[in-house]
């Protein structure tokens, strides 16, 4: 006959063990499986954020290095080109775990819903996003140039300082900072001319 037990960490070092009734162990083993699969879904969204931390950082690491060298062209111009570079990683890497974190989300509310019994939960989360996909523009935009960076080209073309002809060297640190995608090649596209 089996014998269900339960311990802490601390009792678990010094071989304490408390009786529990068996159906109360696989109840607890249900909530304590259920809480990994949420702790699992909170990691991939910390994905998310760290590739949106470290697009937004690099934008900021480029500018710093474009201004220390901003008095020599032939060292600024590189960077400029690395930036362009890094940026469009950086960008893939923003967008294609964005779309990693919403299919899987999908997929693991659906399991969730139909291994504990929560129906409403995979209807909820693709109502949800539904909703906010037609409302929301930004979600419309983002899903349209990952589709563009994933299937045909990538968008971010070029990098622009913008260095005022009265501005003395000092001021330097305050220079204008553009990034630049050719919006004539995204307008080309049919889904482009029908949703945005």
């Amino acid at each position: 006959m089996k014998k269900f037990i339960y311990q802490n960490i601390i009792e678990a070092y010094s071989g304490i063990m408390h009786p529990i009734e068996e159906e109360k162990f696989y109840l607890i083993k249900r909530h304590y499986e259920f809480l990994l699969k949420v702790s699992w879904i909170e990691d991939k969204f910390s994905i998310l954020l760290e590739n949106f931390y470290e697009f937004h950082e690099s934008i900021f690491q480029i500018y710093g290095d474009f201004n220390k060298n901003s008095k020599n062209h032939i060292v600024a111009e590189p960077i400029g080109q690395k930036g362009i570079n890094i940026l469009n990683r950086r960008l893939l890497n923003l967008l294609s775990s964005t779309k990693m974190y919403l299919d899987q989300l999908m997929h693991d509310t659906s399991e969730m819903g139909k291994k504990y019994d929560i129906q409403s939960l995979y209807g909820s989360m693709k109502k949800i996003t539904h909703e906010y996909y037609d409302k929301s523009l930004s979600y419309q935009l983002l899903e349209f140039i990952r589709n563009i960076v994933q299937h045909k080209f990538l968008v971010i073309r070029e990098l622009v300082f913008v260095i005022p002809i009265f501005a003395q060297v000092e001021d330097l640190n305050a220079v204008p900072f553009f990034v630049n995608a050719f919006i004539s090649d995204l307008e080309k596209d049919k889904k482009f001319q029908n949703k945005i």
